[in-house]
């Protein structure tokens, strides 16, 4: 698994490129707890190259997002391929963490706008 990370807007992008699956999970893990130390407060994963997620890569979606929540922020989620947003539709996720079809459109929504 390829990670990136980038800042827009206030929003902190982490793309990933390739399965989400037991052996890359603690990796995605550990690079959303380093984000959310360093103060990142709205991080969007952007999953449009991820073909599979198996459920330790559900559960370390889930972790993120709780992580996130204890430090009041959010974990939110782009471009997820239809095989893997049917797994966060038949587990519910997608009724807790926000899914959004592109990363502009997370981008857009979530970047703190002027008073």
């Amino acid at each position: 698994m390829k990670i990136e990370t980038r800042t827009e807007g206030g929003v902190t992008l982490v793309t990933l490129d390739g399965d989400l699956d037991a052996n890359s999970s603690p990796q995605l893990l550990k690079q959303i707890n380093a984000l959310l130390t360093a103060g990142a407060t709205r991080v969007v994963i952007d999953m449009e190259n991820v073909g599979f997620m198996d459920s330790m890569g559900l559960s370390v979606v889930l972790t993120g997002y709780k992580h996130a929540q204890l430090r009041n922020g959010s974990v939110s989620l782009a471009q997820v391929r239809p095989s893997v947003h049917k797994t966060f539709k038949l587990t519910r996720v997608d009724q807790v963490i926000t899914i959004f079809t592109g990363v502009e459109e997370a981008v857009s929504a979530l970047t703190p706008k002027a008073p």
